[in-house]
């Protein structure tokens, strides 16, 4: 990111200047669990056949010193704040939850990557506000604006949903 140095520690693969994008967020995962990391960015862009002004997500791979674009779909279905990547299953491969911005509030969305694109899996209710997310003992822990709920994933197939289990009080 731009003004951002890299720690003397880490390792450069790539170095490009991006700042043309003007990325709003960047994020390292592995969507297929094979060890070979995607990089994530995050662009508020239009597009030809979306004139809105809102957050883009665009994954890509990195192969021989060059990056090649792995999806740049225009959005995972809600316009969204963040993307949170969190091997959910134990298996390696991250699943993508979405923190969606809709008019009467926000969403917590589950999404895994299939071969081609992503596989909606389910979404929880709308809350007024919806905080940072983290992987919890059994699934993904939001914070509500003051309450922390968990929620894990419910279903099978198409009927999968994103379904709220209340923590334990301490």
């Amino acid at each position: 990111m731009p003004g951002q140095e890299s720690p003397a520690s880490c390792d450069r693969l790539y170095a490009k200047d991006i700042t043309v994008l003007d990325p709003q967020g960047l994020d390292i995962c592995d969507l297929e669990g094979d060890g070979v990391p995607e990089l994530f960015i995050k662009v508020k862009k239009s597009t030809t056949y979306h004139p809105e002004c809102i957050n883009r997500p665009f994954f890509f791979n990195f192969h021989d010193d060059s990056l090649y674009a792995k999806w740049t779909g225009s959005t995972f279905g809600d316009p969204f704040r963040d993307a949170y990547f969190i091997n959910y299953f134990g298996d390696g491969r991250d699943l993508v939850f979405i923190v969606g911005l809709l008019p009467e509030g926000m969403r917590i969305s589950a999404h895994a990557w299939q071969g081609f694109g992503f596989q909606f899996l389910g979404e929880s209710p709308l809350y007024p506000w919806i905080g940072d997310l983290h992987k919890g003992e059994h699934g993904i822990v939001a914070d509500l604006g003051g309450q922390t709920q968990e929620f894990i994933l419910s279903g099978h197939g198409p009927e999968r949903y994103l379904l709220e289990w209340p923590l334990a009080e301490n």
